[in-house]
């Protein structure tokens, strides 16, 4: 499915989202809702985060757009599940 989400676009890299590894999410695709235009997005990272008071870390896989330049403003942007 598609997600719309609206997020401030002014850093040059945005963290859109983070899954359980054990998900197998698959391969995100993220579009401008615009203009259509496509978003290069990196990923998944594994990243180990440990429970409060010690409890055993859970992998997460998280994605992230790399823009070549910083970006303005706010966009809404579609995030769909490949």
């Amino acid at each position: 499915t598609t997600k719309p989400t609206s997020m401030t676009t002014n850093k040059m890299q945005q963290i859109f989202f983070a899954f359980p590894a054990s998900m197998n999410v698959g391969n995100p695709v993220v579009k401008d809702a615009t203009n259509g235009a496509p978003q290069t997005v990196e990923g998944p990272l594994k990243i180990s985060v440990e429970g409060k008071d010690g409890f055993t870390a859970i992998t997460y896989d998280v994605w992230y757009v790399a823009n070549a330049s910083a970006a303005s403003g706010t966009a809404t942007l579609n995030i769909t599940n490949a």
